[in-house]
C-alpha cells in the first residue's frame, strides 16, 4: 500500500483493522508510538504479537526499547529489555501473557 504523509494514519489503521495479527517491534519513535496507542485504544491488542529483538553481536536494541518502554508506560506495559529478546502477547487489560 502506498500512501503519503498526511495519509498514513488512515492507512495504517485500515491495515490493522484488516489484519487477522499484529506484529509490533516497540521503538521511539513517533509513528510507532501513535501506532500502538491505536491497536491499544481500538481494542486490537488480542491479536497483537510484541517482538523485542535480541541482541546481536555487539549490536544491542537495549537503548530503544527503553525509551519506547518510558514513551508508551501510559498505554502498554513494556517488560525491561532482555538480550535474548522475547516475543509476547498482552491480554485486554494490557497484562503480559507468556506460554
Amino acid at each position: 500500500m502506498s500512501t503519503d504523509e498526511a495519509e498514513w494514519p488512515d492507512s495504517v489503521s485500515l491495515l490493522i483493522k484488516a489484519a487477522t495479527l499484529c506484529i509490533v517491534i516497540p521503538s521511539d519513535r513517533l509513528g510507532t508510538h501513535l501506532e500502538i496507542r491505536h491497536i491499544v485504544q481500538n481494542g486490537h491488542l488480542e491479536r497483537s504479537c510484541i517482538l523485542m529483538p535480541a541482541a546481536f553481536g555487539e549490536y544491542s536494541y537495549a537503548y530503544e526499547w527503553e525509551a519506547a518502554r518510558m514513551a508508551l508506560a501510559d498505554a502498554l506495559p513494556l517488560p525491561e529489555y532482555q538480550t535474548n529478546g522475547m516475543l509476547f502477547r498482552c491480554g485486554v487489560a494490557t497484562e503480559i501473557m507468556t506460554a
